[in-house]
């Protein structure tokens, strides 16, 4: 179960950082930062791998 968690974590995080980098790169003209939820992105994506790691161990 908390592996599926994790998966979860990396698949948002990946959104997010598309979403983020569409809004900043793909359309500059919307007058919105895409900055912050890349920066969101990557910390999702940081921390599924994490949970997804440590989650091999808890299963021993």
């Amino acid at each position: 179960m908390i592996r599926w968690l994790g998966i979860a974590s990396i698949i948002l995080g990946i959104i997010s950082v598309l979403m983020g980098a569409y809004v900043e790169f793909g359309r500059p003209e919307a007058g919105v930062s895409g900055f912050a939820p890349i920066a969101l992105g990557l910390g999702s994506l940081v921390i599924g791998l994490i949970v997804y790691r440590q989650s091999k161990y808890l299963n021993k």
